[in-house]
């Protein structure tokens, strides 16, 4: 134990620096795995899906809602810290598939933005939901030939499309009363 604190001024820093090391192992194989996956597009996903199976971490796997908190908080730690390494990383991906033309050109920023933030969304709460990580959970799909090869831009396609309802919704809550009417086209 003396041992251990001459070198980190506490458990809190040893934990950072654990952490930060394990975390480094996670984005070195991931780096490892990316000169066997040259597509940027492809290299996003498998970006987000290596995050998605930091749930499965040893830290992350039986840990309550408040020690995941504490561990997502531990990510934001250092210079740099794990999600800033990970959102440049992100970033650069989504900005290189964008300057090939493969997926459309929006802010690269905003997209890696979103992105990190889906992975700790669910690291903060998988049981609120569907297990990503899990195959069966997958909901099928046919990919029309033009999107072969290229499944990003058709994810990027559905994201694009405008949906207007036949009819507006409508909710009338009377403050006094506290009576709430609304119409039958209304859905939670």
């Amino acid at each position: 134990r003396t041992t251990l604190f001459r070198r980190y001024t506490g458990k809190d820093q040893l934990f950072e620096r654990a952490l930060a090391r394990d975390i480094g192992r996670i984005l070195a194989d991931l780096a490892d795995r990316f000169t066997e996956v040259t597509d940027p597009t492809e290299q996003v996903v498998l970006g987000f899906l290596t995050g998605l199976g930091l749930g499965d971490h040893i830290l992350f796997r039986d840990a309550d809602p408040l020690r995941r908190a504490e561990l997502i908080q531990a990510l934001g730690q250092g210079d740099p810290s794990p999600i800033t390494l990970a959102f440049n990383a992100i970033r650069a991906n989504i900005g290189k598939a964008q300057a090939d033309g493969k997926i459309p050109v929006r802010d690269p920023d905003a997209q890696a933005d979103a992105l990190v933030h889906l992975i700790i969304g669910y690291l903060a709460t998988p049981s609120h939901a569907i297990d990503l990580t899990d195959p069966a959970a997958a909901v099928g799909l046919t990919v029309p030939q033009q999107y072969r090869g290229n499944v990003v831009k058709l994810l990027a396609d559905i994201e694009q499309l405008q949906v207007e309802p036949d009819e507006a919704a409508k909710i009338v809550i009377d403050e006094r009363s506290g009576i709430i009417v609304m119409c039958r086209d209304v859905r939670v």
